[in-house]
Order: structure tokens, then C-alpha cells, then sequence
């Protein structure tokens, strides 16, 4: 009886072991199945701005030109920021028109007019959001022509190698004030006075 017995446990434990391998097999196919594999789609949302975040804000002679070409082809309309462009022209100007509403011209490498997208991003320039800043009653708005020109000149001189981002009236004591980003990525504000004379200079978004 003894060998008969064996042989019953051994075909038992034989059986045993085959269910566990089928179950373990099962399960571990299951877990897998559970966890998905990345998909091209997240990799694509990690994009986000794609290259708009390569644009970089005009400044000098361009931004003169930019911002005249820009008021020409739409007159009466404030400039809020001139900029190089990623989607196939060579300079973009972001402005908003009289009745509030948002307009952006695109320039070619000449900076001649080649087409006028209606609304998208206006005014609050590349520090974003918030709209125009208030104080004292006042709004600060952004410049245009030749103050703007005079602005940026008086600002870069001041902070030579920074990078113009805006440039509007001052509702803090000053006449204008223009910010800027230096080399290393800091924020500076140049505040001049009505000769676009720099009184002072403050470091971040003063």
C-alpha cells in the first residue's frame, strides 16, 4: 500500500504545481496587461508650447520698424509687444485695437506686412497675465513710435545686454518704465524719466 500511496501524493503534488503555474502565468499576464505601455500622445503633451517659447522679443531698430509697419496696417491700434515669430513669418506684433479686441501682424524679414490674424494673445507682454498694471488711479500702457524706440534705446544703455520685454507708462512715480531680461534669466525694470533719462533701476518686475 505504501508505494500506491506514493504515487497518489506524488501525482497530487504534480497537479499542484502544474494549477500554480497556470495561475501564477495568469497573473502575471494580468499585471502586465494593467500597466500601459507610454504613448506617443503623453510624449506630445510634454511638447506643450512648442517652438513659441523660441520667440524672442524684438528690440532696437527692428522693433522701431516692426511697430511702425504694425500701426500702419492697423491704425489706432496699441502695440502691446513685437516679437520674432515660429509659425512661419519673420516678426509678429501683438496689438490691441480700439474696441478692446486683439489683432496680430505678420512681417516678413523686411518687415512688410503679409498678414493680420485676428484675435490671440494681447496685452500684459511676456510677463503674462493680469492685464495692465493700475496704481494711483493710473494704467499703465504700453508705448509705441518713437517712445518706444527712445525706451528701449535708454533701457538697453542701462542694462546693456538685456533682452526688452515691455516697455509702458510708469503709475509708480516715473514717466516710463521698461522691463527687461538679463543674460542669466533675472528680470530688471528701468524706470526714466519724460527726457528718457533712467532715474533708477529695479531688479524684477519693479
Amino acid at each position: 500500500m505504501y508505494p500506491l500511496r506514493k504515487m497518489v501524493a506524488g501525482s497530487a503534488l504534480a497537479a499542484a504545481a502544474v494549477a500554480g503555474g497556470v495561475i501564477g502565468a495568469t497573473m502575471f499576464g494580468a499585471a502586465n496587461a494593467a500597466t500601459p505601455s507610454p504613448s506617443s500622445s503623453t510624449t506630445a503633451e510634454a511638447g506643450g508650447r512648442g517652438d513659441h517659447g523660441n520667440e524672442t522679443a524684438l528690440t532696437g531698430d527692428n522693433l522701431a520698424k516692426a511697430t511702425a509697419a504694425a500701426k500702419a496696417a492697423v491704425p489706432g491700434a496699441t502695440v502691446d509687444r513685437a516679437e520674432t515669430d515660429a509659425d512661419g513669418a519673420k516678426y509678429e506684433v501683438h496689438m490691441t485695437k480700439t474696441d478692446g479686441s486683439h489683432v496680430t501682424v505678420k512681417l516678413d524679414a523686411s518687415f512688410k506686412v503679409t498678414g493680420t490674424e485676428t484675435g490671440g494673445p494681447g496685452g500684459g507682454g511676456h510677463g503674462g497675465g493680469g492685464g495692465p498694471h493700475q496704481a494711483n488711479g493710473i494704467t499703465e500702457t504700453p508705448l509705441t513710435g518713437d517712445n518706444l524706440a527712445k525706451a528701449t534705446a535708454a533701457a538697453k544703455a542701462a542694462v546693456p545686454g538685456a533682452t526688452v520685454e515691455e516697455a509702458t507708462t510708469d503709475a509708480d512715480g516715473a514717466k516710463y518704465e521698461v522691463h527687461l531680461k538679463k543674460a542669466d534669466g533675472s528680470e530688471v525694470t528701468v524706470k526714466l524719466d519724460t527726457n528718457f533719462k533712467a532715474t533708477t533701476t529695479v531688479n524684477g518686475r519693479g
